[in-house]
């Protein structure tokens, strides 16, 4: 296993984190659980698809 491919692993691991946890706090604090669920899912999503394409 090569550096990168680690520290890229690791990346997309902790922005897959900040992604539920910024949804979920800003649920909480704004009240707006619509929007932020479809915030949050967009990020997900996103997340999935650059782990797929980077062959992860």
């Amino acid at each position: 296993m090569d550096l990168a491919g680690n520290l890229l692993r690791i990346l997309v691991i902790l922005l897959y984190v900040l992604g539920l946890a910024s949804f979920v706090v800003a649920a909480f604090l704004f009240n707006q659980i619509v929007g932020c669920l479809t915030v949050g899912v967009c990020l997900m999503l996103t997340v999935f698809l650059l782990v797929r394409e980077s062959g992860m």
